[in-house]
C-alpha cells in the first residue's frame, strides 16, 4: 500500500508552475481532500483523509488531518 502522502499547492507564474506551499506529510495514503471552513472562523482550512495507517490493534484506521486556512 501507500505509506505517505502529501498535498502541494502550485501557482502558473506566467512561464511555468510553481510550488507557493505544501502540506506536511501525511502517514498513510490521502483517500481525499477539501478546502472547507472546519473551525468556524470564516477561513478555508485544509482538511486531508487518510487510509491505510496501522491502526489500534494493527488493524487499518482512517485519520482527518486539518490544518489552519490563513489570510
Amino acid at each position: 500500500g501507500v505509506s505517505s502522502g502529501e498535498i502541494v499547492g502550485l501557482a502558473w507564474d506566467g512561464g511555468a508552475l510553481t510550488e507557493i506551499w505544501r502540506s506536511q506529510t501525511v502517514h498513510g495514503g490521502i483517500a481525499d481532500f477539501s478546502f472547507e471552513d472546519a473551525d468556524n472562523d470564516g477561513l478555508k482550512d485544509l482538511v486531508i483523509v487518510s487510509s491505510g495507517a496501522e491502526g489500534f490493534g494493527g488493524g487499518e484506521s482512517s485519520h482527518i488531518h486539518i490544518y489552519r486556512g490563513s489570510k
